[in-house]
């Protein structure tokens, strides 16, 4: 056909018609080659608009052995069914891996949550033994977040400590001193410290008292700060205290 006949054509076919012979008229007089034409074209792939996942799935395990077995009739070279199969295959691989990543991580939260159980259990059938024990101080027994002997288990929430100082005296020796403000009998308190102004906090020790004796290199930069525990129930940490994070030397006090 020639180009005037195909611009006649043109003219007498409807608006949809005369779009897709533009289309074609396109190809042929710009000499668009049809490889090229196809990566400008929008495909409008139906299975390109699939998300859920098993669908997808399930439908590239029908495609792509078809896509192979005609990859004459549609112009695809040996190289790009290969590479269309990996990049398709590595996607189904991937949702196989996280499929059972999901199964295994909710085993594992399910198994969690039966040791867990049992632990509960456990510690408290051992603490009616220790508080029942009276050669057991009360000193270990706060220590271990039990009762003391005689003392009414309470299930408030503590409070914040107060006043936190920090003590050096310049040879690395570190004493830490707080008020216990409301926090009652049978309260821990875990110290947390951090090497870095950008670190995260971790436990350092616990003690039933108001204060903490610790090391730290002189010179260098150590944060402290106090968190109040009982039956389970934690306060928010205090203000952390700084030491060595203005050039101090020799003994000192820093407070929250």
């Amino acid at each position: 056909m020639t180009k005037r006949r195909l611009f006649l054509h043109f003219l007498e076919n409807s608006p949809e018609e005369k779009l897709a012979d533009f289309q074609y008229l396109k190809c042929r007089v710009g000499n668009v080659t049809r490889r090229e034409n196809k990566k400008m074209a929008d495909s409008n792939s139906y299975l390109a608009n699939i998300t859920a996942d098993p669908a997808l799935v399930s439908a590239l395990g029908v495609v792509l052995p078809l896509i192979s077995t005609n990859k004459v009739a549609l112009s695809m070279t040996t190289q790009e069914v290969t590479d269309l199969t990996n990049l398709c295959n590595a996607y189904t691989t991937q949702y196989q891996v996280a499929n059972t990543a999901k199964a295994t991580a909710k085993a594992a939260v399910t198994l969690k949550d039966t040791n867990k159980r049992n632990a509960r259990k456990a510690l408290i059938n051992w603490t009616k033994v220790w508080r029942s024990n009276n050669a057991i101080s009360d000193s270990l027994l706060e220590l271990l977040m039990c009762p003391a002997h005689g003392v009414q288990p309470s299930f408030t929430t503590p409070t914040i400590p107060t006043n936190l100082v920090a003590f050096s005296d310049g040879q690395g020796n570190i004493e830490l001193r707080w008020n216990r403000g409301t926090n009652i009998r049978g309260t821990s308190f875990f110290i947390e410290t951090r090497d870095s102004p950008t670190s995260d906090f971790r436990v350092l020790g616990v003690t039933t008292t108001a204060k903490f004796v610790t090391e730290a290199t002189p010179g260098q930069y150590i944060s402290y700060r106090v968190i109040a525990a009982r039956h389970g129930k934690f306060s928010p940490p205090t203000a952390p205290v700084s030491l060595w994070d203005n050039g101090q030397t020799g003994a000192f006090s820093v407070a929250a």
